[in-house]
């Protein structure tokens, strides 16, 4: 998904280009941001980067009819509704845990964080219903899918609902920037993407080893 330069790997497999523009950015983000504003920064990234792992997993291995399949390389309609009822599961879990930091360990917010988690186990519970798992074993194989996936998500969405407002402010901007190239470029120009729209039964390798 990224562009060509970035994609470059060296005679010894080592993808220079990119790991030097990694480099720069980290560097530059040590000498203009605080230390403290950094880490907070790195924990939020991880966790809700381990939270869409998790959701990876599920839409992954639940997967609609194939034979949807667009011609123009597009997501089908069943497909959307997979991944967006892992984002209602995320957001249920966020919800429970707003719930419970919010109001505290009163009665009001217990019941409302419980009522959320019972939710968002509704989801799953509709998801294994109208969905079939993927029959391959080397599918993502995950024992006790999608309950376990599921459990990640709720477990790291209590952890960062603990984090304060201006870290999710900073790493909603870093999102939108990569949302951004993401739908302008990536998108378009991804291997799969290319696939689907000239009808290739296998995705051609690019050589970007160097001399």
């Amino acid at each position: 998904l990224a562009c060509s330069p970035l994609r470059h790997v060296a005679g010894n497999q080592v993808p220079v280009v990119s790991v030097s523009v990694i480099i720069v950015l980290t560097g530059l983000a040590t000498l203009l941001l605080d230390l403290e504003e950094l880490v907070m920064m790195n924990s939020c990234g991880v966790l809700t980067s381990f939270i869409f792992t998790n959701m990876s997993v599920i839409a992954a291995r639940y997967q609609p009819d194939r034979g949807e399949e667009s011609d123009e390389g597009r997501y089908t309609s069943s497909e959307k509704y997979t991944v967006s009822l892992c984002l209602l599961l995320w957001l249920l879990c966020m919800l429970s845990g707003w719930s419970v930091r919010g109001l505290g360990t009163s009665f009001s917010g217990v019941v409302l964080g419980a009522l959320f988690f019972a939710a968002g186990l509704a989801v799953l519970i509709l998801l294994t219903m109208y969905f079939e798992e993927v029959a391959s074993p080397s599918m993502f194989p995950v024992p006790l899918s999608p309950w376990i996936p599921g459990l990640g998500i709720y477990l790291n969405s209590i952890l960062v609902t603990a984090l304060p407002l201006i870290t999710w402010i900073r790493l909603a901007v870093c999102i939108a920037a990569g949302l951004l190239l993401y739908f302008c470029y990536g998108i378009r120009n991804s291997n799969l993407t290319l696939a689907k729209q000239n009808n290739w039964t296998e995705i051609p390798e690019e050589d970007h080893r160097g001399d």
